[in-house]
């Protein structure tokens, strides 16, 4: 028997849990303080070895796949088409989120000097791909973000930890050198030509490579499914090691090769069912966040000997959500085209996460200070106030999403919701056995209807028959045409057995 169902809408089917929008990334954090050495003490990894390395190279690994799994899911040749908003992304407004960074650390701890405030600042200048998830993934994203805004943000995330390097390592340069001029002599020859560019043609050539011979090996069967799906993952991981072992720029040569690999789109179109990226990401970025939920250093929030107290920690956490990066944004807004009106940039401006890429720059910054002689002064500031600043960004970015949505979204979705289906509903004509409705070449009803048209109540029709065709449903002598069905609104789900 063949059944047909008939339903004028579902939108209040929906369970309520599921329009709550929560960060993962705040519930993972929240998981391992309570995991953690400061409340059940089931796990401490203060008891490590070489803790500051396992951090280290554990945001590393999962900010290489971020960032490669947001190069190959790009739309077909976006880079190319968005080159404006992304260079003025990465150029004029990074640039003043890293001195503005620099200027508000330096209000908050004056015995440093604003070079060593900005040595700090370059740490939480880049955006951080993980958590802009939130954003430019899941229920919230597809349903309340425009298309446009989820792929900028996505692209900018994506570059913007690469291109980190280079304001932390000026610093780290000028620090150490008693010569401006070769001080900047060695950040453009070091930075900008081996760690940059060199990383990018790096990039450019393996995920060309990697492209050709998948889609090789794919054509001629060579190749099966699960390797076909996971393959971007060995690349990544591939890239990371070879790229970090010569010195130069890991990050940006995974998203370099992850855009390349997926330029005409031929991936992602093959991988979209899968999910596999957005499983991968999951046991990732739950696993560092939980792991770094773990290590948060509390106590070191309140030290008087370096001028740090939670009061002033949670005042700069605030000047640094709203003043560093909303005012770039909005200045340099009329040069973005990616962003279509005020509130799409007011969204772009205030959801500028700040996460992984941040403890990742830290304790490279901290290490690569030692090695080039850096007074200790900053770099005991550099992962504690950094490390606070990542904890404020997960927590209010974390749960500003829901706010936004549900103290903008939900009011305008149900008025516009209710009045359209009331509007629609009360046009609806009131059907009889044999009674048919045809449509026009314009998508108008044509011909007569034997019924009276009546407004009817939104209801839910459930009807049956043996008899289905092609271009017209048949039930229990009633036809009604699958387009007219279509034209009415009505969602039609047809069951077979």
């Amino acid at each position: 028997m063949t059944s047909i169902h008939l339903n004028l809408h579902d939108y209040h089917t929906l369970p309520a849990l599921e329009r709550l929008f929560i960060s993962d990334t705040l519930v993972a954090l929240i998981f391992g303080v309570i995991v953690g050495p400061y409340c059940l003490n089931l796990f401490d990894p203060t008891k490590f070895e070489n803790q500051e390395t396992i951090l280290l190279e554990f945001s590393r690994i999962v900010i290489a796949i971020q960032v490669m799994a947001i190069g190959v899911s790009m739309p077909k040749k976006y880079i190319w088409i968005e080159k404006l908003s992304i260079a003025m992304l990465l150029l004029p407004v990074m640039l003043f989120m890293w001195l503005i960074s620099g200027g508000i650390i330096k209000l908050f701890l004056p015995s440093l000097t604003y070079l060593e405030c900005l040595l700090i600042a370059a740490c939480v200048t880049p955006t951080d791909p993980i958590l802009a998830n939130s954003v430019v993934k899941g229920r919230f994203a597809e349903k309340n973000v425009p298309i446009n805004v989820r792929d900028i943000l996505s692209a900018e995330s994506g570059i913007n930890d690469g291109l980190g390097l280079p304001y932390l390592f000026l610093a780290l340069y000028l620090l150490s050198s008693n010569s401006v001029g070769q001080a900047i002599a060695d950040w453009v020859l070091f930075t900008w030509l081996y760690m940059i560019l060199l990383s990018i043609v790096i990039g450019a050539i393996i995920g060309w490579l990697a492209k050709r011979l998948v889609f090789y090996a794919e054509q001629h069967d060579l190749i099966d499914k699960e390797s076909f799906l996971g393959f971007w993952i060995g690349l990544a991981l591939f890239l990371m090691g070879s790229v970090a072992t010569i010195g130069s720029d890991e990050l940006l040569a995974c998203f370099v090769a992850g855009t390349v690999f997926a330029w005409n789109d031929w991936f992602s179109k093959e991988t979209r069912e899968a999910h596999l990226q957005e499983v991968v990401d999951m046991i990732f970025n739950y696993s560092f966040f939980i792991y770094f939920g773990t290590t948060i250093p509390w106590a070191s929030y309140s030290n008087p000997e370096l001028g740090l107290s939670p009061g002033k920690l949670v005042g700069m956490a605030a000047m640094m959500l709203f003043l560093r990066r909303l005012p770039p944004i909005i200045i340099f807004s009329k040069f973005i085209p990616a962003f279509k009106n005020i509130r799409q940039t007011l969204f772009a401006g205030w959801f500028g996460p700040i996460g992984v890429g941040a403890i990742y720059l830290s304790l490279m910054g901290i290490e690569e200070g030692h090695k080039m002689g850096i007074p200790e002064g900053p770099l005991k500031y550099m992962y504690t106030v950094n490390s606070f600043l990542v904890l404020t960004s997960i927590i209010v970015h974390g749960i500003t999403i829901p706010l936004f949505y549900l103290g903008y979204k939900i009011p305008t979705r149900t008025l516009t919701q209710s009045v359209m289906i009331q509007n629609m509903v009360s046009r609806l004509p009131v059907l009889h056995r044999g009674d048919q409705l045809e449509l026009d070449a314009d998508g108008h009803i044509r011909g007569a209807i034997s019924a009276p048209v009546t407004p009817v109540n939104e209801e839910t029709l459930n009807t049956s028959s043996n008899n289905i065709s092609t271009n017209n449903l048949s039930v229990n002598n009633l036809t009604v045409n699958s387009h007219t069905a279509a034209s009415l609104g009505i969602k039609s789900a047809l069951k077979r057995r």
